[in-house]
């Protein structure tokens, strides 16, 4: 666990189903407010089961393995080693990723790491080299995944000669910008490469411009624990297209989805390149 983030709840609901009166004390609200407009089994993930769970405490990992019917409760995350075919590190403090992810790399083991992977590429980069095989990291916004980003790339043509990308986002820029930047990487090619025009912080929010392949400007704002939606808007000179992302789980469920089959394929679904570029951009919206 991590503060502020119910990943191991939620994903774990999505693979495996859950209890729903043992979820509405789930201590995030908006977990079972978004699962419950679903049908389980039927919309729970085939092929895969969550097995094992760690936290720092035993009584949220017993609280979460009653509530998503998880078999085995461990004293320690190396115990998966072994056990398992994939590891979520469902925490988003992403100075912690090196500290439990190395054993699981060192094992070769597939392993989800939550976003951001880092927020400078230097970190990120010396993860990415502790691979045994080019897809044993998998990483990124689940929103890069979601339904709409798919419909997205089928209409970016019609938009003519895209020239403005705008975005928003509550919460901090280190833990936030990064749903706005990997839709942005979805939607266009995912090698493009950005500059940095300017960058602006106010109390926490945070606006970043960049220059993206030669003539598209993009505007990404994070708005530091304000509530407010999560949303892109792309200009072209033909038409535009306003996505919001107002309900996470086909996104969640997407990216696991992508998650589990690269598992057994081990097919790689983001290039090294595009996962760099992404930490780039949050890099860049960090004051140094």
């Amino acid at each position: 666990m991590s503060q502020g983030n119910g990943h191991p709840y939620s994903w774990s609901a999505i693979f495996n189903g859950y209890n729903k009166a043992l979820m509405e004390e789930c201590p995030f609200p908006v977990i079972p407010e978004y699962l419950s407009k679903y049908n389980f089994p039927d919309d729970s993930i085939d092929g895969a089961e969550v097995t094992h769970i760690w936290t720092q405490d035993e009584s949220i990992s017993k609280k979460i393995a009653e509530t998503t019917y998880i078999e085995n409760v461990l004293d320690s995350y190396d115990q998966m080693v072994g056990e398992v075919d994939g590891v979520l590190l469902a925490r988003d403090d992403y100075n912690s990723h090196k500290d439990f992810a190395s054993i699981f790399l060192q094992s070769g083991i597939p392993i989800y790491i939550d976003k951001p992977l880092a927020v400078k590429a230097t970190d990120a980069e010396e993860l990415l080299g502790m691979q045994q095989y080019p897809s044993q990291i998998f990483t990124g916004s689940a929103l890069a995944f979601d339904p709409q980003i798919t419909a997205g790339v089928d209409k970016i043509n019609s938009l003519g000669q895209i020239r403005f990308i705008f975005g928003s986002a509550p919460g901090p820029w280190d833990k936030y910008s990064i749903h706005l930047i990997d839709p942005v990487l979805s939607l266009f090619n995912p090698d493009t490469e950005s500059k940095l025009i300017n960058r602006f912080n106010f109390n926490g929010f945070v606006s970043v411009k960049y220059q993206l392949g030669k003539k598209v400007l993009c505007n990404l704002q994070c708005l530091g624990g304000v509530a407010s939606p999560t949303r892109i808007s792309i200009i072209g000179s033909k038409d535009f297209l306003e996505i919001n992302f107002n309900d996470p789980f086909y996104a969640f469920r997407s990216a696991l989805i992508a998650f589990k089959d690269s598992i057994k394929s081990r097919k790689l679904i983001r290039s090294q390149q595009e996962i760099l570029e992404s930490v780039k951009m949050i890099e860049m919206g960090i004051d140094t």
